[in-house]
């Protein structure tokens, strides 16, 4: 996906979604490796963007996005705010915006704010699997387990092969007591990403539900 949309920027240098698609590609980089190369790397993706059109959501967002990951979240709610007081603002933008101030909202320890910043993203756009997984992922963390599981499984649905969101879908599972259920997820989530955070979830599931020869 990263290649393809370094082919877009370079196919098509002056138009501006081509360099918001290339730094969504990079930003999930960074997500999944967060180093000082990769940060770097999305960076000159945004200020790239910024170049060709200033007042691209994306462009205005992402600063706030990366005040959000270094502990800034409300610097970064307010920011994003001010963005979705924009008139100009797509839905599809609008609900990208949204989701970003309601992960803030979340860190920020403001919940009901986050769920409501949340179900108006996934409203807006319900086939985005990160929002669902979003909107899932603040629900679980409330006890609210059986809506949590039905965006989880929502999200699963648009994007099963997300290791995250297969992830939470085991442990929703097992939040109701359905952990012999979420082992199929738990290991789906491990096979996907062959990381050792996903492994060892799937690892501890097994020990949980009795399985203890095959979490050896």
């Amino acid at each position: 996906f990263l290649q393809a949309t370094q082919k877009l920027v370079a196919e098509f240098p002056k138009e501006p979604d081509a360099y918001a698609l290339n730094a969504d590609a990079l930003m999930k980089t960074f997500e999944s490796r967060p180093t000082p190369e990769n940060r770097k790397a999305l960076e000159g993706a945004i200020a790239s963007l910024c170049r060709v059109d200033p007042n691209h959501y994306y462009c205005l967002s992402k600063p706030a996005y990366l005040m959000g990951r270094e502990g800034d979240s409300r610097g970064a709610v307010s920011r994003l705010s001010e963005i979705l007081r924009r008139q100009d603002l797509a839905p599809a933008a609008r609900s990208y915006v949204l989701g970003l101030r309601g992960q803030a909202q979340r860190i920020a320890g403001d919940t009901d704010a986050a769920l409501a910043d949340l179900e108006e993203a996934v409203r807006i756009s319900p086939m985005r699997a990160g929002l669902l997984w979003k909107l899932g992922e603040t629900l679980r963390s409330v006890g609210r387990y059986e809506e949590a599981l039905l965006r989880i499984r929502q999200a699963a649905a648009v994007n099963p092969s997300n290791p995250i969101i297969q992830s939470t879908l085991g442990l929703t599972l097992a939040n109701l007591n359905r952990a012999e259920e979420g082992l199929k997820p738990s290991a789906r989530a491990c096979e996907l990403s062959h990381s050792q955070p996903l492994c060892a979830g799937y690892a501890i599931a097994l020990l949980r539900t009795g399985h203890t020869q095959q979490a050896g």
